[in-house]
C-alpha cells in the first residue's frame, strides 16, 4: 500500500469503525472520508496521483490553489481527455487544513449521518424536475435508469 493509501485509510478508519459493518454503511463512510481527504489534499505532489486515480464522475477538490504562476501553469496544462473527460471535476477550496478534516471526521464518526435520497423512475423525470423547480426537495433526487 502506498503512502497516500495508508494516509487515507487512517482518515477513513474512525468512520468505518462507527458503522454496523454493512456494505451500505461502509460505502457511505468511505464516500465521506474521500470527500474529506480530497478537501485536505495539498496542491503540490499529491494532486498528480489524485488526478491519475480520479474515476469517471469523480471530483478532485484541491485546497489552496493560489494565483501563483506554478498553479496557473499546472491548470493550463491539464489534458481534457485524460483529466476531465467522463464527467470528472476539479474544484478548489480555501483555508481547510488536514487538522480541520481530521476533527470533522472524528465528529462525523460519532453522529449518525444519514443522507436523504429520493429515487424516481426515468418516466417520473418531469415530476422530479417540477419538485426541484418548486423547491420541494429534501436531500437528493436521483433518476433510476
Amino acid at each position: 500500500m502506498g503512502a497516500i493509501a495508508e494516509a487515507f485509510t487512517e482518515y477513513a478508519q474512525p468512520l468505518l469503525d462507527a458503522t454496523d459493518g454493512s456494505a451500505e454503511q461502509a460505502e457511505r463512510a468511505l464516500t465521506l472520508a474521500q470527500v474529506c481527504w480530497n478537501m485536505a489534499l495539498e496542491p503540490e505532489g499529491e494532486r498528480d496521483e489524485a488526478l491519475r486515480n480520479l474515476r469517471p464522475g469523480g471530483r478532485l477538490v484541491i485546497n489552496a490553489i493560489r494565483k501563483e504562476d506554478r498553479d496557473r501553469e499546472y491548470l493550463l496544462n491539464l489534458d481534457y481527455t485524460e483529466h476531465l473527460w467522463l464527467e470528472k471535476e476539479i474544484k478548489s477550496v480555501a483555508n481547510v487544513a488536514r487538522r480541520d478534516i481530521a476533527e470533522f471526521l472524528d465528529l462525523a464518526s460519532r453522529i449518525p449521518i444519514r443522507p436523504e435520497v429520493q429515487e424516481f423512475e426515468l418516466r417520473e423525470a418531469n415530476r422530479a424536475l417540477a419538485e426541484l423547480k418548486e423547491g420541494r426537495i429534501r436531500g437528493a433526487k436521483v433518476l433510476r435508469i
